[in-house]
């Protein structure tokens, strides 16, 4: 038998095994529904266009303050509806029902809720009030009513951002954010797979029998391309879900939607790559089922690393984290893409972050297919880190 059919026959075999189990079908559906849940319901619970504040005042509104407010509502990105209540207490109880936002106690204090205020909501109470202060003090100054109002009235000065922030700019700061999760959980739960089935057959024996028609080198390549195909086609699954999922509910999807769902793959084949061969070593060192938390413990730390990192990239993309993480090979796949999405990336970051994974891939390579080879058919204990790199 040829090495190409060895191993395409034991990546057909993983394929065939862990396809069929319940594990992984409902692992599948679970992760199905997460992600469409974490697309879907905040697009039904969150604000939809501009916000309304509504804003009440004890009696009549004072002069000037109808215009100070909607002045302060519009700086939030929102408008205001005011009403007029009879009496303190009934202002009170409309605020407690959640029927007003804000309410404010004719011409000295602003009130609201307290707990779950809306963060937007307060900070409309405090513009209200600094507005108050100011009027009192205007007042005390002797200055005409008239005039406090053209004050109140004039047009707040221009904020310019330095980068825009368009529909595009929050759909790929979503997609970073959804895409690093998964990347993740995908890296985790397949290097785990691969572990576990490495230490089931060495604890039953089957490996014995494999490997009197194929190589350990074989065995090795054809376990992690058949888990590596069964997490691509979860991977595909899960993007096809996110996009139909953001599109149901009008999410606005860039053009750069499908290139950016293309880079995580792509950095999930090369994260993967480095990652499974190692948890394949790591799974022939030892013997039994109950030493495989212990031997993918510092890789899967490793892997949570990398997620913690990218964290950090995606909040400050230009920062000095940002810039060494992605050239760092156990980290670039999950750092790398979130700055490049974010569009803070260089021309040349790119193929120097894939040619280091890489070359540390190859490496990783070759050393996991001598620690693999050289102990698959060791038993009786876990063995050090010199003697599974022992020829």
């Amino acid at each position: 038998m040829s090495a190409v059919s060895a191993v395409r026959l034991v990546a057909g075999r993983e394929v065939r095994e862990r396809g069929r189990s319940k594990v992984f079908w409902v692992g599948t559906s679970v992760l199905l529904a997460g992600v469409a849940a974490a697309i879907v319901v905040p697009a039904v619970l969150g604000h939809h266009g501009q916000q309304t504040f509504q804003v009440g005042t004890v009696g009549a509104a004072p002069p000037g303050l109808v215009s100070s407010v909607t002045a302060d509502a519009a700086a939030l990105g929102g408008r205001a509806q005011i009403r007029a209540l009879g009496s303190a207490a009934a202002a009170r109880a409309a605020l407690d029902t959640h029927a007003l936002d804000v309410v404010i106690e004719g011409q000295t204090g602003v009130l609201v809720r307290g707990q779950n205020t809306d963060p937007a909501a307060a900070g409309l109470a405090h513009l209200v009030a600094r507005d108050l202060a100011v009027q009192a003090r205007l007042r005390a100054a002797g200055l005409p009513v008239g005039r406090q109002l053209r004050a109140f009235a004039a047009a707040p000065a221009p904020v310019r951002s330095l980068i825009p922030v368009t529909p595009g700019n929050e759909a790929s700061r979503a997609i970073v954010v959804l895409g690093t999760i998964i990347l993740y959980l995908a890296l985790a739960t397949y290097g785990s797979w691969v572990t576990s089935g490495v230490l089931e057959e060495k604890s039953s024996r089957v490996v014995e029998v494999i490997l009197s028609a194929v190589r350990p080198r074989q065995l090795l390549a054809g376990k992690v391309i058949g888990i590596g195909l069964l997490g691509l086609a979860q991977f595909a699954a899960v993007a096809f879900t996110g996009t139909i999922a953001a599109i149901a509910v009008g999410r606005h999807l860039p053009a750069s939607t499908p290139g950016a769902i293309g880079l995580l793959v792509a950095w999930f084949l090369l994260g993967y790559a480095f990652y499974c061969c190692a948890f394949a070593a790591a799974g022939a060192a030892s013997s039994r089922q109950a030493e495989a938390p212990a031997v993918a413990g510092p890789l899967s730390l490793l892997i949570l690393l990398g997620y913690v990192a990218s964290l950090s990239v995606a909040s400050n993309p230009d920062g000095l984290l940002a810039r060494i993480t992605p050239f760092v090979p156990p980290l670039a796949p999950m750092t790398m893409p979130a700055r490049m999405l974010l569009g803070h990336a260089q021309p040349w970051e790119l193929p120097v972050s894939v040619a280091l994974m890489l070359v540390a891939t190859y490496g990783l390579v070759r050393l996991a297919g001598r620690a693999y080879s050289g102990n698959i058919l060791r038993f009786g204990g876990r063995v050090t880190v010199r003697g599974m790199l022992r020829p």
